[in-house]
């Protein structure tokens, strides 16, 4: 049995006309309407996102086709911003717009012919009832109806593959427009005004404004021209005329799934071969903070304001800082158009999407291209995440050292700034000496080693270096609550000892800690290596008082393999989480070292970690 016709609900059918009145009455079609060619017509568009075709007639009027809130189709004069519905001659010279309009033109004749008969009941609509040649409601109202699922038209996915390419070549169009903007009338413009008047900017600061853009410039422009060619061959592929501008939807408005495919691969491969010229973005972010300093230092100056007041007028009214974060923002959205280009092609080809891991191959010739374009553009953005993790890791290495008072004699440079350094943690802890004597210290973990300073300023932001303790040769374990320290700093003259040495030298917050913000991950902390700002932890009061089993203070536990010793160093902590954070990176580093190591050393840290000195 057949499913019943969506145009058996009266209600729909009665709308449909109404739809169907309101659009004769814009095209002028009978009835009353007004007949002339710009009756209801909407205005021109203010931007050039809505353009369908272009074209030139032959006095060099150029007329663009957009497209009017109701989905009819319009054109406007580029030059007296008058708009018609009928196509102007030029248009009507090649042959899809000639038939575009022709069949428009025949619907909406045999529309206005249907809305003579009366507007049909439930009783009408019996398929028997309507003769083979009489406009019945169908005729008229099936444009109502909408697929039910699992009817999806085959070209739905292709819908959305096209306009992915469409956005991914229209805001590349943009976004070279916006470079150009930045180095013609920005870059060059001061660079030149160096030589006349110093006083807008100065000389040291433009190539920290602006970094590299003009490197960024030469890439997209490329990028942009490889793009052009590949649509300017999918048009003249699908029997278009060069002289016509078509949107990538008209011009696959008729082609076929291999048709697509065809296009949707040459785009992957533009940015498969200079994935490794984007890689030039590089520098760019990682000097993007210093340049939104530099904007905000020479924005204060007088002469600046003036110039980027008059530059405006031509930038649409943007300062210059909303042109310096695109770069930024851009290289992060290639990898989001391939991965839904990715996703569309796959539901189209009934295909599972690839892992995230590696490039899978499906056997699909654009899927497989589309998985390496995705992975060439993650590759690209993981490159510039790691540059930028290199210079803060360089930044905050150096200002450590610059923090110590006795840097000269025991941090020198060459031995502490290291390539194969990376910081990961900074607290102001509580250490206990070999006589279990508080001491408190700024610890700093790095990737291979720990590092504790006596705080040596009432600020707390200038250290004296104590002791550096390699971790390639250590063991970690949480302090048991158990422990003859945690016992001791149990009782009531530990907390006064405790609230002592924490409150008595006005040292800053208690436990605070400058970390990656460790998140929790199926219960156990993850790490990034990025260099974050300071989050607190708590202090040790608060952590004693807090916890229902009242088994503070937390602290971690640190004792060397390579020494036949018994000598622990504990490390209290401002709550449990801040220690079990703490633990567990130096963990994680310990585990790292050891799989470098031979076997006589791991079975040598082994046996240290499980035989701990019980006064420990």
């Amino acid at each position: 049995m057949s499913s019943p016709s969506p145009s058996s609900d009266p209600t729909a059918t009665m709308l449909a006309h109404k739809k169907i009145v309101a659009m004769m009455e814009a095209e002028g079609v009978g009835g009353d309407a007004n007949n002339s060619a710009s009756s209801n017509c909407p205005r021109a568009p203010r931007n050039r996102g809505g353009t369908l075709r272009q074209v030139v007639s032959e006095d060099g009027v150029r007329w663009k086709q957009a497209l009017a809130p109701d989905g009819t189709p319009f054109w406007w004069n580029t030059e007296t911003k008058e708009t018609q519905w009928e196509p102007p001659a030029a248009a009507l010279s090649h042959p899809s717009v000639r038939n575009d309009h022709e069949a428009r033109q025949a619907a909406l004749a045999a529309a206005k012919k249907s809305m003579i008969i009366h507007a049909p009941s439930t009783h009408d609509l019996d398929e028997s009832a309507v003769g083979e040649n009489e406009p019945g409601p169908a005729a008229s109202g099936s444009s109502v109806g909408e697929v039910e699922d699992g009817d999806e038209p085959e070209d739905a996915s292709e819908d959305g593959r096209v306009a992915i390419m469409e956005e991914i070549w229209d805001t590349e169009k943009q976004f070279v427009e916006d470079l150009e903007v930045m180095v013609n009338l920005y870059l060059l413009p001061l660079r030149d005004s160096l030589k006349n008047r110093a006083d807008i900017i100065d000389p040291k600061n433009i190539k920290g404004l602006f970094a590299n853009v003009e490197q960024l410039l030469a890439v997209n422009q490329e990028i942009l021209a490889q793009l052009d060619i590949v649509f300017d061959h999918a048009n003249r592929a699908t029997d278009g005329d060069r002289r016509v501008q078509r949107s990538l939807a008209d011009i696959f408005a008729e082609a076929d799934v291999e048709q697509v495919d065809v296009t949707v691969r040459e785009v992957a491969n533009v940015f498969v071969k200079l994935s490794r010229d984007l890689r030039c973005y590089a520098p760019y972010c990682n000097n993007f903070d210093d340049s939104m300093a530099i904007y905000k230092q020479v924005s204060g100056n007088a002469a600046y304001r003036s110039y980027e007041d008059l530059t405006r007028k031509s930038t649409g009214n943007q300062r210059l800082d909303s042109f310096i974060s695109k770069p930024v923002q851009r290289i992060c959205k290639y990898p989001l158009f391939f991965r839904d280009l990715q996703k569309t092609s796959c539901k189209l080809h009934r295909l599972e999407p690839p892992p995230p891991e590696g490039v899978a191959k499906t056997g699909c010739t654009t899927v497989d291209l589309l998985s390496e374009g995705l992975a060439k553009m993650e590759g690209v953005a993981a490159h510039i995440n790691n540059e930028k993790a290199k210079k803060d890791n360089l930044e905050k290495l150096t200002a450590i050292r610059l923090s110590h008072t006795n840097a000269p004699l025991k941090l020198k440079d060459s031995e502490f700034i290291t390539p194969s350094r990376t910081f990961f943690l900074e607290a102001l802890l509580l250490k206990s000496s070999p006589k279990n004597k508080l001491q408190a210290r700024m610890v700093f973990l790095f990737s291979d080693c720990l590092m504790y300073s006596a705080v040596k300023s009432s600020s707390g932001r200038m250290y004296e270096y104590k002791k550096t303790v390699p971790l390639h040769v250590v063991v970690v374990r949480r302090a048991p609550s158990d422990s003859k320290i945690i016992t001791k700093l149990r009782s009531k003259s530990g907390q006064k000892t405790i609230r002592k040495v924490s409150q008595g030298r006005n040292l800053p917050a208690f436990g605070n800690q400058s970390t990656t913000s460790p998140s929790r991950s199926g219960g156990s902390p993850t790490f990034s290596r990025t260099v974050g700002p300071a989050s607190p932890m708590g202090t040790l009061n608060n952590a004693m008082d807090a916890d229902d089993d009242n088994e503070g203070p937390h602290a971690f536990q640190i004792r060397r393999s390579d020494k036949d010793t018994n000598r622990v160093m504990t490390f209290i902590c401002g709550s449990a989480y801040q220690a079990e954070v703490w633990s567990a990176q130096i963990n994680e580093i310990i585990d790292r070292f050891s799989e470098k190591q031979d076997q006589s050393s791991r079975l040598r840290k082994q046996m240290y970690q499980k035989e701990w000195p019980k006064d420990a």
